[in-house]
């Protein structure tokens, strides 16, 4: 919940702040010297423009008139940006504060919202697949341990380091495409371990003995 400018106060199931969009928007008009609610907005979609929002599926009530007004699209003039709201957004990366199970149930509130929450999805299926990189990793690594031979133990470190780095590097490019629609996010989760494990197993297969 946000208090905005001009005594409005801002009430909203999730904010996509690289869309700039609300999923359950309410916003309150309320009048604190005679603690009296003067006006009311609902809409199941919004939109921030650069002061013009786009409401979707909603309505707005007010209580000075006594006006009750249904809408499926109604632009209105509210002062308030994208990146007033922007400091209170449940970033994808916050996931982490949360179970599987929990995240899980909140995306699926977010689609009955009518909100994808895709990259929040990638983030759920992150968490099943990320603890089997540790076993991934091992995997690669075996065919590069049976390969050092004699070139030293910093030798061993130093591919370690980059096997990781390339890891992380491909897992991140990977997890961007999943948030921007390019993959499944399904797909975006697992497809560095998948990559890893296949080469990882045909070095292993191919290891001269």
């Amino acid at each position: 919940m946000d208090t905005g400018r001009k005594e409005r106060i801002y009430n909203y199931g999730y904010f996509d702040g690289s869309q700039n969009s609300f999923a359950d928007l309410n916003v309150y008009e309320v009048d604190f010297d005679t603690s009296r609610l003067r006006r009311r907005i609902f809409a199941k979609h919004a939109r921030v423009g650069d002061g013009i929002w786009t409401l979707e599926n909603g309505w707005l009530r007010d209580y000075d008139s006594g006006q009750y007004e249904r809408f499926e699209k109604k632009a209105l003039n509210l002062p308030e940006r994208a990146g007033y709201f922007k400091r209170e957004i449940f970033q994808p990366k916050e996931s982490s504060k949360l179970t599987y199970f929990e995240l899980r149930q909140y995306i699926e509130y977010l689609r009955q919202s009518g909100y994808n929450a895709v990259e929040l999805q990638v983030e759920l299926y992150k968490k099943a697949a990320f603890p089997l990189s540790c076993l991934i990793m091992a995997l690669v690594g075996i065919p590069f341990a049976f390969s050092a031979g004699r070139k030293g133990a910093f030798f061993g470190i130093g591919v370690s380091i980059a096997i990781a780095v390339t890891y992380w590097g491909v897992s991140g490019a990977f997890e961007a495409m999943g948030a921007y629609g390019m993959l499944f996010p399904l797909l975006a989760a697992w497809a560095p371990n998948i990559i890893f494990a296949a080469a990882g197993l045909t070095m292993f297969l191919t290891i001269r003995t």
